[in-house]
């Protein structure tokens, strides 16, 4: 994928170790310039130095991602440099604090909250107006299956996670319009500075002791496999290569590809569903309300199956029902109460006034589509009883 990233500029918070580190590192290496962001000025120095030793191009700016005018300070300083942002990491975090709720101290508490969802916040409220105006931009929250697990003692972490992947989603949906896409992932499980700190904590070892022993398990092969893998992807996001997989929670040991597919079919499926609800409820009005049988036809198949005992079958006989519909019943109205998709059918259940019911009707009508059309139609009528044996409507 070398130099996919060319004209690109990038900004990373939490650049200067793990996760962060190695995201900047990659998008460097396939031509980004990179302005790596964090607290420690030692670190992040080191990064940009590594990246521009070789041959890249990067910048070392400290940062609070807690405080907004620093926030607003790094995002000037980075496209001062490099020019307009097209790609934001928010990668910074911390693990803590530990312990269960009433234990843990909730200005720590509180404090973490701050560097997981203000920060993302801060970051993406200065880069958004940009990114829209020119209809382009890509956004990266690392996140964690913490995020959408309930795991005790860990909820500073949790709460977090979960705040900003929702934040994720509505950055993703208020912004894909104008060509800005936000996403969420799950990077995997890598033995990070901030997974040495939790593994040394003498009160993660006594309220988390599971995640000691899955941390403790992980070999260095391994997390620097998983490590390599979360930067990989994350410059092909930064490429447009996995658009699909934006404004959601995202794991990276998934099958990308397959996840897209899968992705592309429920939407497809739910995208028929509402067209078929659309191409039904059009139909309906045309012919039971306006008694138009040339707006109706617009909606039907060449084939027209009628199982009303009181109609023929195809086109021809849904025009003369409807004549005749019309002519006995002119003031007729329906009004559908509620609609119900699935497949090819849908159902509507629907009031019925002005017909021969002198109380109205209470109707059943389903159809079944066929690429999109109608092509079949059932119905149940049920008149309404001037006295009913409870206080319920029958709608």
């Amino acid at each position: 994928m070398a130099g996919t990233l060319v004209g690109q500029a990038a900004l990373v918070t939490g650049g200067g170790r793990g996760i962060g580190r190695a995201i900047a590192e990659e998008l460097a290496a396939e031509g980004a310039a990179v302005t790596v962001v964090s607290r420690t000025a030692t670190q992040i120095e080191a990064v940009s130095a590594a990246i521009q030793k070789a041959g890249g191009r990067a910048q070392a700016v400290t940062c609070d991602v807690t405080d907004r005018a620093s926030v607003e300070r790094a995002v000037k300083a980075a496209e001062s440099k490099f020019g307009p942002i097209s790609f934001l990491v928010n990668g910074a975090g911390q693990a803590g604090p530990f312990g269960p709720i009433g234990f843990a101290d909730p200005d720590e508490w509180w404090a973490a909250q701050a560097v997981h969802v203000r920060g993302p916040m801060l970051f993406m409220s200065a880069v958004l107006p940009g990114m829209r105006a020119r209809k382009a931009g890509r956004i990266l929250n690392i996140c964690s299956i913490g995020g959408i697990l309930t795991s005790p003692n860990i909820s500073a972490y949790g709460v977090g996670k979960c705040a900003e992947i929702r934040l994720t989603e509505y950055v993703d949906a208020e912004g894909k319009e104008d060509g800005v896409r936000a996403f969420a992932v799950q990077p995997g499980t890598i033995i990070t500075d901030m997974a040495h700190e939790t593994l040394n904590s003498p009160v993660a070892q006594r309220y988390l002791p599971w995640m000691i022993d899955l941390l403790s398990k992980i070999s260095k092969e391994n997390s620097d496999k998983e490590l390599q893998r979360c930067a990989t992807i994350s410059a092909q996001i930064a490429a447009g290569k996995h658009d699909a997989l934006a404004g959601r929670y995202v794991d990276f040991a998934h099958d990308l590809a397959a996840l897209a597919q899968e992705i592309d079919r429920n939407e497809s499926a739910t995208a028929k569903l509402e067209n078929n609800k659309r191409t039904v409820l059009a139909f309906y009005d045309a012919a039971i309300n306006r008694k138009d049988f040339a707006a109706a036809s617009k909606y039907m198949g060449e084939t027209y199956t009628q199982h009303n005992p009181t109609a023929v079958d195809g086109r021809a006989g849904l025009e003369s029902w409807l004549k005749e519909f019309g002519r006995v019943y002119p003031d007729l109205r329906a009004e559908v109460k509620r609609i119900v998709a699935e497949g090819d059918y849908v159902v509507l259940h629907v009031y019925g006034v002005n017909g021969p019911a002198p109380h109205g009707a209470a109707v059943i009508d389903i159809f079944r589509l066929q690429n999109g059309k109608v092509v079949e139609h059932w119905d149940v009528i049920q008149p309404i009883p001037a006295e009913t044996l409870n206080d319920n409507t029958m709608f």
